[in-house]
């Protein structure tokens, strides 16, 4: 085989890869929203009476929907209700996404719990604080949480709070949120311009138009025997 030939099929490998690798990109998901992981796990002090939990994070994508975390209880038994609640921190004051109170007993039945609220459309970047709180439960009869022992950057980054003050670390915890693809995400931007729609046709054929034009241009290189 010629020098050439070689060439052209190195050159054919790698606008092979670069579309793979695009391919790849486009399909890729948005970030997950959580906190979590198989090293660094801890678990929190009792959260009962005037001790409560509270996590700030940042959503990393639009349709918020549910939080998960790990809770259990602090000794043999459970007693009261778990006051949830989601706030989002505004620049300028906060708005309570949702309220509610659930049994301790329904919290602590599974090795995690989903807390489910109405789907929030303009999550992506937005600053929120849950809060897990017994405010009517005796010390001895609460519940823990599980954490991780990592710091979680982010701007602003991810703050764990406990019994009024800020701790090293996060609860553990994920969320359901929208994970569109790149592709989804660029298909929305176009869709978004003066042309709407009509814009994704030609955007489309020019990338396709583009890598036909760099095979081409590799096959009909001077002196190659193919």
């Amino acid at each position: 085989m010629s020098d050439s030939a070689s060439r052209v099929r190195l050159y054919a490998a790698a606008v092979a890869a670069c579309l793979a690798i695009e391919l790849i990109i486009l399909a890729w998901p948005e970030a997950k929203t959580e906190a979590d992981g198989r090293v660094g796990r801890g678990v929190s002090g009792e959260i009962a009476g005037p001790v409560s939990l509270s996590q700030r994070f940042t959503a990393t994508a639009p349709g918020l929907r549910s939080i998960m975390f790990y809770a259990r209880p602090s000794g043999r038994a459970v007693a009261g209700p778990v006051d949830l609640e989601l706030v989002e921190l505004r620049k300028d004051d906060r708005r309570v996404v949702d309220h509610r109170r659930v049994d301790a007993s329904e919290v602590v039945a599974g090795d995690r719990y989903w807390y489910r609220f109405d789907r929030i459309l303009g999550s992506h970047n937005r600053v929120y604080l849950l809060t897990v709180s017994m405010p009517e439960t005796t010390p001895g009869s609460g519940i823990v949480v599980e954490i991780m022992k990592h710091e979680y950057g982010g701007n602003p980054p991810n703050v764990l709070y406990f019994g009024g003050g800020d701790r090293y670390g996060s609860l553990r915890f994920t969320t359901e949120i929208d994970r569109p693809t790149m592709l989804e995400r660029t298909i929305a931007y176009l869709s978004k311009g003066a042309f709407g729609k009509t814009t994704i046709l030609p955007v489309a054929a020019a990338w396709v138009a583009l890598h036909l034009l760099g095979l081409r241009a590799i096959l009909t290189l001077p002196d190659v025997r193919v």
